[in-house]
């Protein structure tokens, strides 16, 4: 059975189009079969790429980054985004949302987060695949301070019944500190910062 979190989709293609004002602007995203929420955007992606606090001159990492949703509007206020996932129809639906919203400081590569090899991002924005269990998950927020440049800013999106509590703490120990910048139908906007 393919997942989201899976390298291949075997499932038939099913292309839709997504229309959403986010922050102001007006975005279309081609989704299809095999990805993550694909036939609206979910709430928690929705309330990530509105609530990452940005500045003009940031480098951010999407990671996970499914048809693109999160990286592709957060790129109309910063410098750079870099995105990754390991699904390769993500990715594949990530480079023709890319070309679809005009962006020009976006890229996007198929890679697993522990590979990555690119440090020193502002940002680090996530909708984990919380489907692969906490565990893994914990092993993301560990990871997290390697890829960011000091006073780096992590966020990630958890719903309040998938055990918001436990990855506050958990982000709490790994960065001194969190916060809860945003919450709205069931979710969360969880921030962590590099000290």
């Amino acid at each position: 059975m393919d997942h989201y979190f899976s390298e291949r989709q075997e499932t038939a293609h099913e292309i839709l189009k997504i229309h959403e004002n986010i922050r102001g602007i007006e975005f279309e995203f081609l989704t299809d079969r095999g990805i993550f929420s694909r036939k609206k955007i979910d709430k928690g992606s929705r309330l990530l790429a509105k609530s990452v606090e940005t500045r003009k001159s940031d480098t951010i990492l999407d990671a996970g980054c499914g048809y693109g949703i999160v990286g592709i509007v957060i790129s109309k206020f910063v410098k750079k985004v870099y995105m990754i996932d390991v699904n390769r129809r993500a990715v594949s639906l990530t480079r023709k949302n890319i070309v679809l919203n005009k962006c020009s400081n976006v890229s996007v590569t198929k890679k697993d987060f522990f590979e990555l090899g690119i440090k020193n991002f502002d940002v680090v924005a996530t909708n984990p695949p919380f489907r692969m269990g906490k565990e893994f998950v914990f092993r993301i927020i560990e990871k997290v301070p390697e890829f960011l440049k000091e006073t780096g800013r992590f966020y990630m999106v958890v719903r309040t019944k998938q055990g918001a509590k436990s990855y506050e703490k958990k982000i709490a120990e790994i960065f001194g500190n969190c916060e809860i910048v945003d919450r709205e139908s069931g979710y969360r906007v969880l921030k962590g910062v590099k000290c």
